[in-house]
């Protein structure tokens, strides 16, 4: 039975209960056959495909942080144009800490004055509105890690305990990259993902050891890095040393090196004491001790050849801040004792020379303590190696040979006979750590610019921009 209809511009027309329209237009039914209808099928286009709606702006791509307005334009003629701002997703990061560091304990001993920075390494700095970080927690009772990493070790070679522990976490949390601070983190993750065939995420693999533990590995466990590598996003180190010695074994086709950086928020210089300065001394004998610190429990400090330049010499009041006994330097006349944030603070205020010396190695041992004693206001006396030399430059510290007990001594009195030199010396450390932003926030900022480049699709891997527009101004790519 014929229905009556009224269209939206008056007419009535009749139509039967079967007919569907199988499209529905913006304004009139298909079956109006008014004058309006006729000039607005004329005007918009009389089928689907000529009316399509404008087309929706482009989708959001992981990794991308700022705010685009994308302009969609009307596709239909006599409309206003109009815009739609795109809000990209924040990149989530999940910070795979070492075994044994809590963040939330971390952050607890922040508050009581115990640590420099909020989080270990100062990775919080890459968070903001866009950059979501999701930290690591500790891994379990010390008894049963030991346990099962000993058995993880003796059958595979890697510690697990740590990254099963965390697996859940990572799983919920769907990172869009994984940052790691060791070889110690990355390896065993990959090695997991591979075997339980997880999800594919973007892993930073910071390595610190790596290239000193190689001459010690066969040939096996050196595939197995090598292959575990090429799974990683990029390799990055803290030595130039350790990047060129990445290129020249082809550990991943990309290789950077990311500065390292303190806060210096908490090693400012403590103002001088407002008490006239003592009278000079008539003969070297009536002079004061040269006050020298060396801090640090690396593995490759040399306590031996600090002992002998500066140990059993009345000339030197040696103090050694260390987590390590150094019975021998004891035995010296040296005092060594393990300090917290605060005393340590105290003790480069004490100061006249920091030495720092260094057994041979490619990972810039002993750089956290160079950059608190320039941020402190000391001049430094450390041994060429590491790659030391480049992280700050020529200038800023005075370089000495590998176990040369001689040369360290005579380094040390020289600055103290040199005081405008020394002066001199401090200073352009401090402006290099400044204009290089060797600091906790510049080494997280570096870590998140190269985030974004691995993370967007849109990049050129031959990319020649200068490494100053990328990861900073003192971060060096290879891809």
């Amino acid at each position: 039975m014929p229905i009556k209809r009224r269209c939206t511009c008056g007419a009535t027309t009749s139509a039967s209960t079967s007919m569907r329209p199988m499209w529905r237009p913006r304004r009139n039914p298909p079956w109006c056959s008014s004058r309006q209808r006729r000039a607005e099928l004329q005007q918009y286009g009389s089928s689907p495909q000529e009316r399509s709606p404008p087309r929706p702006p482009r989708r959001a791509v992981a990794g991308d942080t700022a705010r685009h307005v994308v302009p969609a334009v009307s596709t239909v003629p006599g409309r206003l144009a109009h815009t739609a701002a795109v809000c990209r997703p924040p990149m989530k990061i999940f910070v795979l800490h070492a075994r044994h560091l809590d963040v939330a304990a971390w952050q607890i001993q922040y508050a009581l004055g115990r640590r420099p920075d909020l989080t270990p390494y100062g990775y919080h700095h890459a968070a903001d509105e866009h950059h979501q970080l999701v930290h690591s927690r500790r891994s379990g009772p010390a008894w049963l890690r030991l346990l099962v990493d000993g058995l993880s070790r003796a059958l595979t070679g890697l510690d697990f305990f740590h990254v099963l522990c965390n697996l859940p976490r990572i799983l919920r949390e769907r990172p869009d990259i994984i940052w790691t601070h060791t070889e110690y983190e990355w390896m065993p993750w990959l090695q997991l993902s591979r075997w339980l065939r997880l999800r594919r995420i973007p892993v930073i693999a910071q390595s610190v050891w790596l290239a000193d533990r190689w001459p010690t590995l066969n040939e096996r466990q050196r595939q197995r890095v090598t292959s575990l590598a090429a799974d990683a996003a990029a390799c990055t180190f803290l030595s130039p040393l350790n990047a060129a010695w990445a290129r020249s074994v082809n550990l991943n086709p990309k290789v950077c090196w990311v500065p390292f950086g303190i806060s210096t928020e908490s090693f400012q210089p403590i103002p001088n004491s407002t008490e006239p300065p003592p009278a000079a001394p008539t003969n070297e004998a009536d002079a004061p001790a040269i006050r020298v610190l060396s801090v640090g429990s690396d593995r490759h400090r040399d306590w031996a050849t600090l002992g002998q330049a500066l140990g059993g010499n009345s000339r030197f009041e040696l103090r050694v801040a260390s987590d390590q006994a150094l019975v021998d330097l004891k035995a010296q006349g040296a005092t060594v004792a393990k300090v917290d944030l605060a005393m340590l603070r105290q003790w480069y205020a004490w100061a006249d020379v920091v030495a720092v010396s260094l057994a041979p190695n490619w990972h810039a041992s002993g750089l956290t303590t160079v950059l608190e004693a320039c941020a402190m206001g000391k001049p430094v006396v450390v041994t060429d190696t590491g790659g030391l030399r480049d992280c700050l430059g020529a200038g800023a510290l005075t370089l000495v040979p590998p176990n040369d007990a001689a040369a360290l001594r005579d380094a040390v009195l020289h600055l103290h006979q040199h005081p405008d030199a020394a002066a001199l010396q401090v200073g352009v450390a401090r402006a290099r750590v400044a204009h290089q932003q060797l600091t906790s926030r510049g080494y997280a900022r570096r870590h998140l610019a190269l985030s974004k480049q691995l993370l967007d699709p849109l990049r050129v891997h031959a990319d020649t921009r200068p490494a100053s527009t990328t990861l900073g101004h003192t971060a060096h790519t290879d891809f």
